[in-house]
């Protein structure tokens, strides 16, 4: 073994890694064949799409415990950042969820359903939607998005997480109703398109608040609004085919914003220190 720690901490990120997307890789797929072969994600009275959203947080936790013998790579805590950036997660999708579908529905190209809105919508629905989104958000940011930093470098190494996040949506988008876009490919586009920015988004988060938590939280608060608030939604139009729903150029649109300012708060403080 080195006697240097860069080359040994080094080498345990990359054992990680391997670990981490082999676990993923299986477990993902014991879940994915299921629900193709069924064409729904609902299967199993809906334990198959939760336990899916668990693979990347159950890969986490073994790897963590495996190679660093310890939950710490998890980003369970925080630093003094944490609680500020876990207020602007929760609100930022509720923020864009009230920009994008009210204003479809101003230009008549939609017409929505606000149905149940009340206390308990808000509290118990995002506490069922943080205990999925967790799952994800432990693998993708808690532990993988550090990882890929430190091997690639912020830009390059949340560009492949991006990549690998949109893989690991692939088999629901193409054979369950998940993919609901009318246009595939074009949805195809926009979504991995959204799945590389909020890479850089959420990972800037995580780094700046040393946490999962900021990137768990704006997941659940996206699959709530952004997913259920406004649903059923009427489409008027043959443009707001194009437009509205995780595959629509809305919210591709919105959340590539949201990765630019992430890359930019990158570049401005690497700037800064050097």
């Amino acid at each position: 073994m080195s006697t240097s720690g860069e080359p040994s901490s080094r080498q345990h990120d990359r054992k990680a890694l391997a670990l981490f997307l082999g676990i993923l890789l299986a477990l993902s797929l014991a879940f994915d064949i299921p629900m193709a072969r069924s064409g729904s994600i609902a299967i199993w009275n809906g334990w198959a799409v939760l336990l899916l959203m668990w693979a990347p947080g159950i890969a986490a936790v073994v790897t963590s415990i495996v190679v660093y013998r310890s939950l710490q790579p998890l980003g369970l805590l925080g630093n003094r950042k944490v609680f500020m950036w876990v207020a602007l997660c929760i609100a930022l999708p509720i923020l864009y969820t009230l920009l994008i579908y009210p204003t479809l529905q101003a230009w008549g190209l939609l017409t929505t359903s606000v149905t149940g809105f009340s206390a308990s919508f808000v509290f118990l629905g995002f506490w069922l939607s943080l205990k999925s989104a967790l799952g994800e958000e432990l693998g993708w940011r808690g532990f993988a998005a550090p990882i890929f930093s430190r091997l690639f470098g912020f830009k390059s190494g949340q560009l492949y997480l991006g990549i690998i996040w949109y893989i690991y949506h692939v088999p629901a988008l193409l054979f369950t109703e998940y993919g609901a876009s009318a246009h595939v490919v074009f949805g195809n586009v926009m979504f991995f398109a959204t799945m590389v920015a909020l890479s850089y988004f959420l990972g800037w988060a995580r780094q700046e608040s040393d946490s999962v938590w900021p990137s768990a939280v704006f997941h659940a608060s996206h699959n709530l609004f952004f997913l259920h608030l406004f649903q059923p939604v009427v489409q008027t139009s043959g443009l707001s085919s194009w437009l509205v729903g995780e595959q629509g150029l809305a919210i591709a649109l919105v959340q590539t914003a949201l990765g630019i300012f992430g890359l930019y708060c990158f570049r401005k403080k690497q700037k800064f220190a050097s």
